[in-house]
């Protein structure tokens, strides 16, 4: 009993304590703040940071873009494989054979050596 007391007494002055240290604080004020924070720097320094600001995100914006047009060209690469392989089980639509390129023009050997004979 007499320790649940002290623990009532101690807690009512700590409760005391701390509401004494942040009434004591004075409240800041905003006005000071945002008017700083608006006059950060001249307007030249305002401009280069927004062209780099402005180069970063176009480097991220055309990583970004490569990365979607080689996950675009795999997973079209991988619908036609799927195709090909669904044509070549069916029997009734089997892929043709290759036509078979003609050469350019007739291979004429230039050999001017005589032909011994074997015996």
């Amino acid at each position: 009993m007499i320790w649940n007391n002290k623990y009532r007494i101690v807690g009512v002055i700590v409760g005391i304590l701390c509401i004494a240290v942040f009434a004591s604080f004075p409240k800041t004020d905003t006005t000071k703040i945002k008017t700083q924070a608006e006059n950060v720097g001249p307007a030249l320094i305002q401009q280069e940071l927004k062209k780099k600001l402005d180069k970063f995100s176009n480097t991220i914006l055309a990583k970004c873009r490569r990365e979607a047009i080689a996950d675009a060209e795999i997973f079209v690469d991988s619908l036609v494989s799927e195709e090909l392989n669904s044509l070549s089980g069916d029997t009734i639509a089997f892929p043709r054979k290759p036509i078979r390129p003609s050469l350019p023009q007739k291979v004429i050997l230039n050999d001017s050596t005589k032909i011994d004979p074997i015996f």
